[in-house]
């Protein structure tokens, strides 16, 4: 193998784990944001809760779902 294969390989090879990592980094931001999205929510009262439309119940699955994904669904019930 050549300098400029081994080279070309080593470029691929970094690429794809600084791609990994960045997906890691990015995973770990989300997963972040959610639990202090979490964490805000639970601090309202009920009444709080029920003029935004959910209960308290329904906190972790808002956090979760995609936004547009639950408005779809609720406008179908």
């Amino acid at each position: 193998m050549n300098i400029a294969m081994r080279a070309q390989i080593s470029s691929r090879t970094g690429s794809f784990l600084s791609t990994k990592f960045s997906k890691s980094i990015n995973a770990m931001r989300a997963h972040a944001k959610r639990r202090k999205e979490v964490r805000s929510l639970r601090t309202l009262d009920d009444r709080i809760l029920r003029d935004m439309g959910f209960d308290r119940s329904e906190i972790i699955s808002i956090v979760h779902t995609d936004q547009h994904e639950r408005r779809v669904q609720h406008a179908r019930d």
